[in-house]
């Protein structure tokens, strides 16, 4: 009667290991295509939120950069101000200093408005080529493994 436990224990034993080489056969390669697939979309999840941190910066430097534009104009305008009260000038210079500055102002707004305006196509460039590469993420993170 001892034999037959002992054959018996050994069959339950096999009948075990080949039950749990059937399940990691069939399903062992599914379960690391999915550790897989959400690795490598963690990480482009990641790279997703790094660009738009470095897009955010980029934004935050450019409205700074055109707050101290325009400080620099109202100086420009109020240091010609201050000369122009501490200077005597005929009436047909005044309005001639008066033209230049005007001017000067005009084409200062005009090259601001020619970087602000390519800053943004930029950055419209850029935030579209993020989420390009987001939905294509998605794209590839939706099919399954066949099976």
């Amino acid at each position: 009667m001892s034999d037959w436990a002992i054959v018996s224990a050994i069959a339950g034993i096999a009948g075990f290991g080949i039950a749990f080489a059937t399940f990691w056969l069939t399903f062992g390669g599914r379960i690391s295509t999915a550790e897989l697939t959400a690795a490598a979309a963690k990480a482009e999840a990641k790279e997703a939120n790094d660009r738009a941190d470095g897009l955010s910066g980029n934004l935050g430097n450019l409205m700074s950069n055109i707050s101290d534009r325009i400080h620099q104009l109202e100086l420009k305008a109020m240091e010609s101000r201050a000369v122009a009260a501490e200077t005597y000038m005929r009436r047909d210079s005044y309005y001639k200093a008066i033209g230049e500055f005007k001017q000067d102002v005009k084409e200062a707004h005009d090259d601001l408005k020619k970087q602000l305006m390519a800053s943004f196509s930029e950055l419209r460039e850029r935030i579209d080529a993020v989420s390009m590469s987001i939905e294509e993420g998605r794209r590839h993170g939706d099919r399954r493994p066949a099976q």
